[in-house]
């Protein structure tokens, strides 16, 4: 990938045995590895599914990031990585990009006691992005596991959330766990893009069959400080179908841009791509835009 940075949500805990599934997800140490060989530079961890083995859980998913050198962010082993390591910093050139992640919650399990997994808490939020200014960040990108799940449009407390979060002084918001796509939308001044709220990204890869599951999008975002002026915004959606054929026997995954599907995608599943592709246009059609 031609990108400086490319970040990911892992929604999934990590181990090298007792795998499992819906609801309480444990996956192979090696998707993070392979997901980092195919470009992925940074993973973002909190998620309502991040205490789904416990401590265990949490432990093993910090050590096999650690351990491949993969930047990360959202969940930590005590309270001294947490302070040391939250924001992350993203560093290229005259751009220092804070990242901070947070998830509404945990899905009822309770976060081991010890350990931290950044929680939507606008006081502890509002402390972090003062941090974040405080150590001469050129930007903040918050990423948040928030709103209903299947549903293709914000809620009140996503919208409200995500303005709340400009006000602040954030420039990106990504937010992740509805599974769908959900409309971007612009904050602008004049003709200049200052931020830019992504409500849901949609799935990249998963196994799920609700309508709109099977796929998503990326979000190709370039950053410009021309001289004397702010930041600017350049941001592209780049559409995605998961095709998922059974070949020899065995359930593949094969993450398709639009451009290349009518080639790649076969059978029904070109059907179900295209019927896909309309209707992430049309919810990328209902984009906001409103001023600062």
């Amino acid at each position: 990938m031609d990108a400086d940075f490319v970040i990911a949500n892992l929604e999934t805990t990590l181990s090298n045995k007792n795998f499992s599934g819906y609801p309480r997800f444990c996956s192979p140490w090696q998707v993070a590895r392979d997901l980092h060989r195919l470009g992925v530079t940074t993973f973002v961890t909190a998620n309502n599914h991040s205490c789904d083995q416990l401590a265990k859980g949490i432990t093993n998913t910090v050590h096999y990031l650690d351990s491949l050198g993969i930047p990360h962010t959202g969940i930590f082993t005590d309270t001294l990585s947490y302070k040391k390591r939250h924001p992350l910093y993203l560093q290229k050139e005259e751009f220092k990009i804070a990242l901070l992640n947070y998830t509404y919650g945990t899905n009822g399990l309770p976060v081991p006691r010890g350990f931290v997994v950044s929680l939507i808490d606008t006081t502890i939020i509002k402390r972090d992005i003062q941090q974040a200014r405080q150590d001469s960040a050129t930007n903040i990108i918050a990423f948040m596991h928030w709103g209903y799940e299947y549903h293709t449009h914000p809620n009140k407390e996503q919208k409200e959330l995500g303005k709340w979060l400009h006000d602040q002084g954030v420039d990106i918001v990504i937010g992740s766990h509805p599974h769908v796509v959900q409309p971007i939308e612009y904050v602008m001044s004049d003709k200049d893009t200052l931020g830019v709220t992504v409500y849901s990204l949609g799935n990249f890869i998963s196994n799920q069959n609700y309508q709109g599951t099977d796929g998503g999008i990326c979000i190709r975002l370039t950053l410009t400080k021309p001289k004397g002026l702010p930041v600017r915004y350049a941001m592209e959606p780049l559409k995605f179908y998961t095709y998922r054929p059974y070949e020899e026997g065995r359930l593949r995954y094969y993450v398709v841009p639009e451009s290349l599907a009518d080639s790649v995608v076969k059978d029904y599943h070109l059907t179900k791509s295209k019927r896909f592709f309309m209707k992430t246009d049309s919810i990328l059609k209902s984009t906001i835009n409103f001023s600062w």
